[in-house]
């Protein structure tokens, strides 16, 4: 694969928000992942362990003065995201539900990424989220490319994620 003759993908947020709580991590599995099918089970306790979840409360805590939209989406100010399905959920942690929000509003070259969005409790209480891919991502997806966020150069720590055409 020549890097040089990759397409660059800009991934962006709806959410206009300076903290995306969307780990790294998490956001290359969920790019890499449309090429396997329309949907995609997320086991969020993956992405977030109990220690980064604590760490982010006081974050958001520390934070509350500023004016996050994903906070004015959770708060109602704003509406969620379309195929959103995280309004009233007993017992959803706040970070599961704005990352839920900020992953609602995932971009890529402008095109939304997910049409629908479920949380879930397991019994066993493992935290999933249930997605369905748009036609558009899957087609992204199949085209591949270098998948690119964040505000600074591709060489000064930009989360990237490079996807090879399906065959």
């Amino acid at each position: 694969m020549n890097k040089q003759s990759e397409t660059i993908r800009e991934i962006t947020f709806a959410e206009r928000d300076t903290l995306i709580l969307v780990p790294p991590k998490m956001l290359e599995q969920v790019i890499s992942c449309c090429q396997k099918g329309p949907r995609l089970r997320i086991a969020l306790d993956e992405f977030y362990p109990p220690d980064l979840v604590e760490y982010l409360r006081q974050v958001l805590e520390t934070n509350r003065h500023l004016s996050l939209d994903s906070l004015r989406s959770l708060s109602g100010t704003s509406r969620l995201p379309l195929g959103c399905a995280c309004e009233g959920m007993p017992g959803m942690d706040e970070i599961f539900m704005l990352s839920m929000i900020q992953l609602g509003g995932l971009q890529i070259d402008q095109r939304l990424w997910f049409s629908r969005l479920e949380y879930t409790q397991t019994t066993a209480r493992e935290n999933l989220l249930l997605t369905e891919y748009t036609t558009e991502a899957q087609e992204i997806g199949r085209q591949g490319g270098i998948f690119l966020h964040g505000n600074s150069g591709y060489k000064k720590g930009r989360t990237a994620c490079i996807l090879a055409p399906a065959l």
